[in-house]
């Protein structure tokens, strides 16, 4: 396969065993290779015509299903495709011919074919099995259960001691909380339920989830609380255009922190007033932690949009609020070299809301910040 018109495409090699190799059980294809005569090229459609109401992920799942069904067993999974006579397989078609609430319980139905072949083959209970275990077992991964005689031993022992756990039907579930780094460094807490997900890494943030939230996140601009405890009056008063707060609002990320320099200027009657005009969001590396922007600010003097004002300091995004700015915060705002008086603000995603809140460094502040960059 040739992909040099699409370069961001790449072809791995995959882990997964995914049963293609079943569909010459199907009679479809074994009357056609038993009456061959002579060698002929066929063209075989897998998704008959699901497309027209079912999107390619959908279809290509229940094609995994099927022919994960097929391999484990083939009988059961042919009487559950075509349970009674008037199921019917249209001539150009491969599978039978179903509406989709018929398929979605042949779906149900195929999957739970294939967890019970594999709890009765493994000596497990099917109910105990988590979401990440159900999907690598359908999609064909290496699982074996894990066997520790000594934690076994133990068990059997707890069971002997307190028989009244069993009576009662406990089912206590312990997480255990890992901390890690990944290749860049960054670090990464991760909560797992059972042995299994401690040995197989599985992200927590689904990115369609993220993206999903992420979309609706403009909604929140509706309910925009300022944090008043401590505030300190004796400084100037920051204004910031509700506009200009929804627009970054609505192309931020829940988790993934997105900062910009704050830019404005006094109105000529009043000098202890500063108003936020423009935000610029220059190039930038955001975690769940926090967000490095360049060094040094744009220049006001070097583009027509700035004129006449001047850089009053940076707004970050952050997915939970905090009752103080962090050392993170203190030291970026160190690094940045701004004026004095400059201050950070915080954008925090609160449920339903979002909560501002500004910081400006004392000179011990500056000082804590420079010793501990």
């Amino acid at each position: 396969v040739h992909l040099l018109d699409f370069p961001n495409i790449v072809i791995k090699g995959s882990e997964l065993s995914l049963p293609f190799q079943s569909f010459a059980s199907l009679e479809k294809f074994g009357d056609l290779i038993l009456k061959a005569t002579q060698p002929q090229m066929c063209l075989f459609n897998l998704y008959d015509d699901w497309l027209s109401s079912i999107s390619s992920y959908t279809a290509f799942s229940r094609l995994i299903l099927l022919f994960r069904a097929l391999h484990v067993n083939p009988d059961a999974t042919k009487m559950v495709l075509r349970p009674t006579r008037a199921v019917v397989t249209k001539p150009h078609h491969v599978w039978p011919t179903l509406t989709d609430e018929e398929w979605m319980r042949v779906e149900i139905a195929l999957k739970d074919l294939i967890l019970n072949d594999y709890a009765k083959k493994n000596n497990v209970n099917v109910q105990s099995l988590t979401q990440s275990e159900i999907r690598d077992i359908i999609l064909g991964a290496e699982i074996s259960p894990a066997v520790n005689d000594a934690a076994s031993k133990k068990e059997k022992e707890e069971l002997e001691n307190n028989p009244s756990d069993v009576a009662g039907g406990k089912n206590n579930v312990t997480a255990v909380v890992t901390q890690t780094s990944n290749k860049h460094g960054e670090q990464m807490v991760i909560t797992t339920y059972s042995q299994y997900e401690q040995k197989t890494f599985s992200s927590k943030t689904d990115w369609r989830i993220r993206a999903i939230s992420s979309s609706n996140l403009y909604l929140r601009s509706a309910h925009i609380y300022v944090s008043s405890d401590g505030v300190n009056e004796s400084g100037p008063t920051y204004v910031l255009a509700k506009n200009v707060l929804k627009k970054l609002i609505a192309i931020s990320d829940l988790r993934t922190q997105i900062g910009a320099f704050m830019y404005g200027h006094s109105p000529p009657d009043n000098a202890h007033v500063k108003e936020i005009h423009a935000l610029v969001i220059p190039p930038q590396i955001g975690t769940h932690k926090n967000v490095s922007l360049p060094i040094h600010s744009p220049s006001p003097g070097d583009n027509p949009f700035l004129a006449n004002m001047e850089c009053l300091g940076w707004i970050h995004t952050q997915s939970a609020e905090l009752d103080a700015l962090s050392a993170e915060d203190m030291r970026l705002h160190c690094k940045y070299q701004l004026s004095p008086n400059s201050i950070v603000m915080t954008c925090s995603f609160t449920p339903g809301s979002c909560t501002l809140s500004a910081y400006r460094l004392t000179p011990q502040g500056h000082e804590w910040a420079k010793q501990n960059m």
